[in-house]
């Protein structure tokens, strides 16, 4: 809106005095200088023409492109549009809501400017979600308009309690039901349309399909009876609306969320739960049993930075100065996370459960084992037969026939059989376990390897799912050989949470040499393969094989999972009851992340600190604490913690504060002058012989008398009935660089009770 055809690098004031408003209007003036200056600033942009618009898109224009450019991949694009119908049967771009039209706009506007984030410059996924999460927000004030009076009032009827209200809702639901309420839209947009199903076109449906008809047993959501359930399924197989899932009739909910949220600004990109009572027959698992939950579920909640963020993004509304929005600025002021959250339970942030530890080391142990004692030979099948189909002109339509005239004699003597078995084959799980299917132990061999790297290496998912073939092993040479036997060898990946705006920094971390060894024998597959001519690079180290053909292709973090589950499965993983139904721990790279942190940080008497926040990646020491201890139950960190301190008292270390209080507390309770913490070696070195020759005597007997008691159990009896604590001491120090980094020292804490 100023008469400049172009600006210079930096503000002076004969650019300044060269500005010329062309409009005699007081605010669009203001308006219009505010955003001159400022595009003369390091800041960057006006706020009416973000980074993230495309080219071709103005603040003015009905619909706004986003486009986020991303290092290496396509950018991240959405479309924000406002051809909204309102509840009053007015649009949002009717001159009429002029001023609500503006308050979504700049708010959206406002989200990731650096103006209004400190001048920050987020990385392109946190600033997608930014956005995202603003558009959330408008659609809770659009859905809720009429309750609001937003087309006659603006934002002014919007209350303290609603946006508490909403934000306990966010703390306890997913956002598909905190915000959008799906449960009840979806029963109601049912409702609505089965009016129209008449009892023939039911009977005729279940005459065609039996499974419409059967409810008997089923676990039902939705508010829905017998009669409204079986018309609601007549109706959505009539319009197309299921699928086929390994072998299942499954509902598409995306028609049915298009039509519900047409008219909101991110309805329609919603992931809601799925009502399992719409779908037709039995669902056969990905798996050989559903999965022991590994997500905190739903109603655990947000996390503490979830929260905050939220609330952060509602305050943005009373920034907004372009347009009178009606809000209450200093309302938004009072809301805090603190207030959402008082008095209720409340989970830290975390988003996987804890692995018991012994089935992390069945997992280990196994992985290790079948990875040796098969990689060469799985390999090495692989590539002759895909070799050999390579090589014929016609290798038939039958793959598997094909493939076992290929087989050696090591892999029939294994118990190879077939290329692939149907999932869908009875038996099918225990045919893998005998080794009859080539294929399938070849995704055993990769949920192996990403097993084990997982476990000794604390890598996040998509650390490991995208390591590159050529680059991933330093040095790049074989650990197998003789000459490399004291080679020390490291794991070289694109770390997902370090660098800046979205380009990921190379880091590189000690790795075992078995697990090189493992990574070197992918690396020697992979350049075969590519020798051959069956893929153009090496690209990724995890390959996917195709069960069909053997169409080889780069592994993703899904087949990441699918390996994983292959692996569990075969090593048959322990089952739990859970509700009545048997299920199976299938491992999650974050579970085995948190595997190693949990059993290097309580498992070592001197834990380094330095060292494993290296390994793990995290530099914050209250996030590093916070990590070792989220979700892991009351007794097991109890247990954890007894052990530390035990272990400092027998070594003798000062490396605890507070110990001298606990030493203290023992003498007391065991009525004694002094404490002195013995190993059993010793005991038994000092009292064992006296015992054998009959000068004393002990009962129960002194064997079983010091197998049974020691000192770690009084410890655990103290942090049980809360006389003693073990918690962190932070505090602030200057690293090499100068830079200030937060550290911690473990703190005993006895309490006078």
């Amino acid at each position: 809106m100023h008469s400049l055809s172009s600006k210079p690098d930096r503000l002076t004031p004969e650019t300044l005095a060269e500005y010329k408003p062309l409009t005699d209007d007081p605010l669009d003036r203001a308006i219009a200088l505010r955003d001159f200056v400022f595009s003369h600033m390091p800041i960057g942009s006006t706020v009416t023409k973000p980074y993230w618009f495309s080219p071709e898109t103005e603040f003015s224009m009905p619909k706004w492109h986003l486009m986020i450019p991303v290092e290496n991949r396509p950018p991240l694009t959405r479309v924000i549009d406002f051809d909204i119908k309102l509840y009053d049967k007015s649009n949002l771009l009717d001159a009429k809501n002029k001023n609500l039209l503006l308050t979504f706009k700049y708010f959206f506007a406002y989200q990731i400017h650096p103006r209004y984030t400190g001048g920050q410059i987020f990385a392109p996924e946190v600033a997608y979600v930014c956005i995202t999460r603003a558009l959330q927000i408008a659609d809770w004030i659009l859905l809720n308009g009429e309750r609001f009076k937003i087309c006659e009032f603006g934002l002014s009827l919007i209350n303290e309690n609603s946006i508490l209200n909403l934000l306990d809702d966010i703390t306890k639901k997913p956002i598909s039901e905190a915000v959008y309420d799906y449960s009840k839209r979806i029963t109601t947009w049912i409702k609505q349309r089965i009016l129209e199903i008449t009892k023939k076109q039911v009977a005729s449906a279940i005459k065609a399909k039996e499974s419409i008809s059967e409810i008997n047993g089923i676990v039902r959501a939705l508010d829905l009876n017998d009669q409204q359930l079986i018309s609601a399924r007549v109706m959505f197989t009539e319009m197309g609306f299921y699928t086929d899932v390994l072998g299942m009739q499954s509902l598409r909910a995306a028609p049915i969320i298009a039509d519900i949220y047409k008219n909101t600004f991110n309805g329609g990109t919603i992931k809601p739960k799925h009502f399992t009572e719409l779908d037709l027959g039995e669902s056969r698992y990905r798996s050989e049993f559903p999965p022991v939950e590994v997500r905190a579920t739903a109603n655990d909640g947000a996390s503490h930075r979830k929260l905050s963020s939220y609330v952060q993004t509602f305050r943005k509304i009373g920034w907004i100065k372009e347009c009178s929005t009606g809000i209450d600025n200093e309302m938004l002021l009072r809301i805090s996370k603190d207030r959402v959250i008082a008095g209720k339970n409340y989970r830290e942030t975390g988003r996987y459960r804890t692995a018991p530890v012994e089935v992390v080391l069945h997992a280990l142990r196994s992985s290790i084992e079948y990875s040796i004692e098969n990689i060469d030979w799985i390999l090495e099948e692989i590539r002759k037969v895909i070799e050999a189909k390579l090589a014929s002109s016609d290798y038939g339509q039958n793959f598997n026939a094909f493939s076992k005239k290929m087989f050696s004699e090591t892999a029939l003597a294994n118990g190879i059989r077939r290329w692939a078995i149907p999932r869908s084959e009875p038996g099918y799980y225990d045919q893998v376990r005998e080794n009859s299917s080539l294929v399938d132990l070849y995704q055993v061999l990769t949920g192996s390897v990403f097993i084990v790297l997982g476990t000794t290496m604390a890598r996040r998912r998509d650390e490991v799912a995208f390591l590159d073939s050529e680059t991933c092993l330093y040095p790049a040479t074989d650990p197998n050989l003789p000459e490399n036997s004291s080679t020390r060898y490291y794991l070289v990946f694109k770390g997902q949470k370090t660098g800046a705006s979205g380009i990921r920094e190379t880091l590189k971390r000690p790795l075992l040499r078995i697990a090189a060894i493992f990574i070197w024998k992918l690396k020697v597959f992979n350049k075969n393969l590519c020798a051959l001519g069956i893929i153009n690079a090496p690209g990724r180290l995890f390959k996917s094989i195709g069960r069909p053909t053997g169409v080889v292709s780069d592994g993703n973090r899904y087949t990441h999972y699918n390996c994983i589950n292959s692996a569990c499965d075969y090593f048959q993983l322990p089952t739990i009851a859970n509700d009545g139904v048997e299920k199976r721990y299938y491992t999650r790279q974050h579970q085995l992340r948190r595997f190693f942190a949990i059993a290097f940080f309580w498992g070592s008497d001197d834990p380094d600190y330095q060292t494993l926040s290296y390994m793990i990646g995290h530099t914050d020491a209250k996030l590093f604490y916070h990590y070792v201890t989220e979700l892991v139950t009351g007794r097991v960190l109890k247990e954890a913690k007894a052990n530390r301190i035990h272990a400092s008292l027998s070594t003798g270390k000062s490396d605890i504060e507070g110990m001298d209080e606990l030493i203290d507390m023992l003498r007391r309770e065991h009525n004694v002058k002094r404490i002195h913490i013995k190993t059993y070696n010793e005991v038994f070195g000092s009292m064992q012989p006296m015992h054998k020759q009959g000068l004393i005597q002990t009962q129960p007997d002194f064997e079983d008398y010091i197998k049974s008691h020691f000192c770690e159990e009084s410890i655990l009896e103290y942090l049980e009935q809360g006389k003693i604590t073990l918690e962190p001491n932070f505090f602030e120090i200057k690293d090499r660089d100068g830079r200030t980094v937060m550290h911690f020292n473990l703190a005993l804490k006895v309490k006078d009770l």
